[in-house]
């Protein structure tokens, strides 16, 4: 860590309107190894859907970020948090160079004309906000059965904006499998809210439905109803 920055405490940490300014490309486990940087499971002061666990860092210049490690199965990685400023592109730079962290470990940032790519500084309209996904906690311990089974809908995502998505995983045996027992035994019609088919129903193939899924804002899929 050196002098680049130190760990904030929550009685040092400034109150404000704090937004996220990029997301990281790498996981918060290899980010806490690489960088220093100690992360706090959240106990109920972060008004963040868990689990998440976070830290606050302060630059040698006083400027302070607050970084939210999802430790859940997600898209989101390490999402970085700073206060309002009117050049958010050197905001992030100044995080970015007080760490070592280069631009080739984030995947997404915001300046006040949208999202942009930090590796090419080219900004992306439209791109969405990473989203969440969460397995449920059976899914490592039975993934080699829900792959034999070619079914999975205990995947939930959940956007930034609020919606929630249960896709209805199948693979394209098991699919056909269900279509023809359906129709032998006289339906008129095969029917499945928010079917996804992917080659194969394992996790690597499940994330990166939702990576495809989520570029396209979810467009065909129906949202749960909210309460």
């Amino acid at each position: 860590m050196g002098d680049a920055f130190r760990h904030v405490g929550d009685g040092e940490l400034r109150r404000g309107d704090w937004r996220p300014i990029a997301c990281t490309a790498i996981s918060g486990e290899e980010f806490a190894v690489r960088f220093g940087v100690e992360f706090v499971e959240n106990d109920g002061r972060w008004d963040a859907p868990g689990p998440v666990a976070y830290a606050a860092v302060e630059l040698a210049a006083g400027e302070q970020f607050m970084l939210e490690h999802h430790l859940d199965h997600s898209t989101l990685q390490v999402v970085i948090h700073g206060l309002p400023d009117p050049d958010r592109r050197a905001q992030l730079a100044r995080f970015t160079d007080a760490l070592g962290l280069p631009h080739t470990d984030l995947q997404l940032a915001l300046d006040d004309d949208g999202w942009f790519d930090p590796r090419t500084g080219e900004h992306v309209p439209d791109k969405p906000w990473p989203c969440r996904v969460r397995f449920p906690d059976y899914f490592a311990e039975y993934a080699a059965m829900i792959e034999s089974k070619g079914w999975f809908a205990d995947l939930v995502v959940e956007t930034p904006d609020g919606r929630t998505y249960r896709p209805v995983f199948y693979d394209p045996v098991r699919l056909s499998q269900v279509v023809t027992d359906e129709l032998d035994r006289g339906a008129r019609l095969f029917r499945e809210p928010n079917l996804v088919v992917i080659p194969r129903v394992t996790e690597v193939h499940t994330l990166g439905a939702i990576s495809q899924l989520s570029s396209d804002d979810f467009t065909g899929l129906l949202p749960e109803p909210t309460t």
